[in-house]
């Protein structure tokens, strides 16, 4: 009798949770954009590596090496350094989408920071390279791709479907843990 109980309640406790809808349009194409604009980073910096541009900072400026050390030694900890920092970098960006696809909104929102920090960090490099006082890297048509799908994803994560589900998800979490 009790376990038939227990049955009746768990079905009524179920049939009061609302279940998550599936997940909009928008939402899954904005983590599609995000997740490419993730991978044409990544490529890029493989590809270009961030040896490239210390190589040129340290030929510019050679007091750059401390007093005593070997500049080639110099060279390698900083590639070293710059690479491990750019992989958590792009190990947490990965952590907040995945956070974002579980319907996450904080999430949603520390990648539109990111984001915006990437555009903003980005936008002031563009007018030196159309003027051509900069010379952009082989890859810079892969980081022009990642920029436009970071912009793309952007977008469409803020659009009123996603923003709807993110709101939905938000409250279903909230009625489960009850």
């Amino acid at each position: 009798m009790q376990d038939e109980q227990e049955q009746v309640a768990t079905r009524t406790r179920s049939a009061s949770v609302p279940v998550l809808p599936a997940r909009p349009t928008t939402v899954r194409a904005g983590h599609a954009a995000l997740l490419v604009s993730a991978l044409g980073w990544a490529v890029a910096v493989v590809l270009i590596g961030p040896g490239e541009l210390i190589d040129r900072q340290i030929a510019k400026n050679p007091a750059r090496v401390p007093a005593g050390s070997d500049p080639a030694a110099f060279t390698e900890a900083a590639r070293t350094l710059a690479l491990f920092f750019l992989a958590l970098v792009l190990a947490l960006y990965l952590l907040f989408c995945w956070w974002a696809w579980r319907g996450r909104g904080w999430a949603r929102i520390v990648l539109w920071v990111v984001g915006g920090v990437l555009l903003a960090a980005t936008f002031p490099v563009i007018p030196a390279a159309l003027a051509g006082t900069l010379r952009p890297p082989p890859q810079w048509p892969l980081g022009v791709v990642a920029l436009l799908a970071l912009i793309t994803g952007m977008v469409l994560l803020a659009m009123r479907p996603s923003h709807d589900w993110y709101r939905q998800a938000t409250r279903t979490r909230s009625l489960r843990r009850r």
